[in-house]
């Protein structure tokens, strides 16, 4: 076999082994709340456990109702209440009161993610508007907590009077999460936290549709990357002449 040829049959057996490892965006996980905090979907070739609701303790707003979990109303969302949150970022990021979720890639797979969407907004059961609720997201690549880095920041101001699911109205946020850190990963968890402008048992943030995007590959074979970079080399020899 001539050398040229043999160039661009190593180069067309690393592309196809390369080809064979991609796949489009698609939803890896959803959840909406609607029916149990499990997920809505999963993609295949990789599990998501169901929501969490951490840290916060039940009944703390001496009241009825959890401090947080999953609410029914139109829908369902899951929420945390404004009893547990601080009223800052510093105060967010050192509370141990969040939300968040985890998925993992099944043996032999990676996670390639693309982005995170979710539906956030404050309510106030008892109809005192015009305080702010502003969402933190962090997750396990960077770490939690205070000094690690925050992944999406936002605030939203619950108009007078707007109560229950009516409040989700900071709808398609968007987290691009396409960044080497964000590929090949086993599993990630993102976690939610907030803090608002009250200290209010009734007022309520909440969380809606979350979405986690990308695709979920094999994780490539050591003789695949070698034919890959084979190729890649004869393909600069090449050029060279």
């Amino acid at each position: 076999m001539k050398m040229r040829s043999f160039s661009a049959f190593v180069l067309g057996a690393g592309l196809v082994a390369g080809l064979g490892s991609m796949a489009h965006a698609d939803v890896i996980v959803s959840y909406t709340f609607g029916s149990s905090s499990n997920p809505s979907a999963t993609i295949s070739q990789a599990t998501a456990g169901a929501f969490q609701y951490n840290g916060a303790t039940p009944q703390e707003d001496t009241g009825s109702a959890n401090d947080s979990g999953r609410s029914t109303a139109g829908g369902g969302q899951a929420y945390l209440r404004g009893i547990a949150t601080g009223a800052d970022l510093a105060a967010a990021l050192s509370d141990d009161d969040s939300l968040s979720f985890t998925v993992t890639a099944d043996a032999g797979q990676v996670l390639n993610l693309t982005s995170l969407t979710f539906d956030f907004g404050p309510s106030n059961d008892v109809g005192q508007g015009n305080q702010t609720s502003t969402i933190v997201v962090q997750s396990s690549v960077g770490g939690f907590g205070t000094g690690n880095p925050v992944l999406f920041q936002e605030a939203q101001t619950n108009p007078n009077g707007t109560t229950g699911d009516n409040a989700i109205t900071n709808l398609g946020n968007n987290l691009t999460l396409t960044g080497s850190a964000f590929q090949g990963l086993a599993a990630i968890t993102f976690q939610f936290r907030f803090f608002d402008t009250t200290n209010d048992g009734k007022f309520v943030n909440r969380l809606d549709n979350v979405v986690l995007n990308g695709s979920v590959t094999p994780i490539p074979e050591p003789a695949s990357l070698a034919l890959l970079g084979l190729g890649g080399l004869c393909l600069i020899s090449r050029r060279r002449r």
